[in-house]
């Protein structure tokens, strides 16, 4: 009896499925539906479907991609313990090749928008109720590849190498303290992501890992999302990330978000509008060692900047460069909301509440500054080259004195020209004053005519030397 009950489900249940499970998607969806093959053991609990294929919309053309494709699926169940916990168990669930094709048609709105409208339906959210209870182990996805085509700005954008791993996941009594470790990992557009975790999502306080790293991922292509009329633009850029995010949620209390790792931007140049160069680097990195959002407090380790180039220039009616870049004034800014009512337990930091920052310190490291000033007939040009800069032990809003150190030279024309000046100082500074040893060596002070011509009528030739403990008041 059992081998002829095998037999049938062998044979039924396949035939079953490729009947009813395309008719029925597409009835649900809107959309053509396929199915090439499927496969039932009984015995296992085992079903493998092959080839399921769900079509573009019906307005699009004949030879248009399907808008999901599957090579294989295949459903291990547990029959023993669904019936035992009165709940759907899955062993293994494996999905191998999915395709994924997408297109945003305009501002707002995607192809697949009839879809979203259907599986929506008609009426008013249903009440909350308790989570269904489900048990899911070893969630496999490889191969994966998603296709999203942004036509409004022309460009298209492929995720490809898609392979996704979770070993287990489950809201059954007894099953809460079993830690789960997925792993995400694909290429975006060029460039590897791989993220890994651990987590209690289902535990009495809900907690866990979050992994987030990549290298050299190129930004110009994503630039078409800002607003066109951003006074910056994005000449060049790439962005590597090494975060850990760790959450905790009890049951009673607030909830707890940290953040730690590394962030790098490398080989960035910006321009304004009109394409002048504004600033660039060699490379920037800056270590997150306690960021907490949730409690408006932000660690951070030293941010260390090599390279730095800045222009700044003024035109002939007197304007800096950086003026240009201003938004024009809009209106005031709402008032911000009231704060909730206070919650039991530590709550997170409220509207009020200032944020904290501390960071362990700045470093400019080869740094120059151009200096073009058109006001001036004839324009004058100036470098400010070899700029190192160190400061430790920033905080705010209570700013203690900082430590300094600065270096500089002053060049006539580009890096390359004659030395004008040289600068060092050494000590301490904080919003309101600052204790600094000051050296200053003007080895050429004529290179200095094109501005003390216009106060000083003879002509400023000469050397000046001068060293001096300074106390500056703001």
């Amino acid at each position: 009896m059992l081998a002829l009950l095998a037999a049938a489900a062998w044979w039924g249940v396949p035939a079953l499925l490729k009947s009813q499970l395309p008719p029925r998607l597409e009835a649900l969806l809107g959309r053509p539906v396929s199915l090439a093959g499927a496969r039932f053991d009984p015995l296992r609990m085992a079903l493998d479907l092959q080839g399921l294929r769900i079509g573009a919309a019906a307005t699009a053309s004949a030879d248009a991609p399907p808008l999901l494709l599957i090579d294989r699926l295949q459903v291990d169940l547990n029959l023993p313990m669904a019936l035992r916990h009165r709940a759907p168990v899955v062993d293994a669930l494996a999905i191998d090749g999915l395709q994924l094709r997408l297109a945003r048609t305009g501002a707002g709105r995607l192809d697949i928008d009839d879809v979203i409208t259907r599986l929506a339906g008609p009426g008013t959210p249903a009440e909350p109720s308790e989570p269904a209870r489900f048990a899911l182990y070893n969630l496999t996805l490889r191969n994966g590849q998603i296709l999203f085509d942004d036509q409004p700005v022309a460009r298209k954008h492929q995720v490809q190498a898609i392979t996704l791993d979770l070993p287990f996941l489950s809201n059954l009594p007894g099953d809460t303290t079993v830690h789960t470790k997925p792993r995400l990992a694909f290429n975006l557009d060029g460039t590897a992501f791989d993220s890994g975790s651990q987590a209690l999502p289902f535990a009495e306080t809900r907690s866990g890992d979050l992994n987030l790293a990549f290298q050299d991922f190129d930004l110009v292509p994503w630039m078409a999302y800002l607003p066109a009329d951003l006074p910056v633009r994005l000449q060049r850029g790439r962005l590597d990330s090494t975060l850990q995010v760790r959450f905790a949620m009890p049951p009673q209390g607030a909830p707890t978000v940290a953040v730690q790792g590394r962030i790098g931007l490398r080989d960035m140049a910006l321009a304004d509008a009109a394409g002048a160069p504004l600033a660039a680097w060699q490379s920037l990195a800056l270590d997150l060692q306690d960021v907490q959002p949730l409690a408006r407090r932000v660690g951070l380790g030293p941010l260390v900047v090599d390279g730095l180039v800045v222009h700044l220039s003024r035109d002939a009616q007197g304007r800096l460069n950086l003026q240009r870049l201003q938004a024009p004034r809009g209106a005031a800014a709402p008032a911000a909301p009231a704060a909730p009512p206070a919650a039991s337990g530590p709550a997170p930091a409220g509207p009020g509440q200032p944020w904290q920052l501390a960071m362990a310190g700045l470093q400019l490291r080869g740094a120059q500054v151009h200096w073009r000033d058109d006001g001036l007939r004839p324009a004058a040009t100036y470098t400010l080259a070899d700029l190192s800069l160190q400061l430790s032990d920033l905080r705010w809003p209570a700013l203690p004195p900082v430590p300094v150190q600065l270096q500089a030279q002053l060049h006539r024309g580009g890096a390359d020209g004659p030395i004008t000046a040289r600068l060092s100082a050494e000590g301490t500074a904080h919003d309101r004053a600052a204790l600094l040893a000051l050296s200053l060596e003007a080895p050429d002070l004529a290179s200095l005519a094109p501005y003390t011509a216009t106060v000083l009528k003879p002509q400023l030739r000469g050397a000046l030397a001068a060293r001096e403990i300074g106390r500056a008041h703001v």
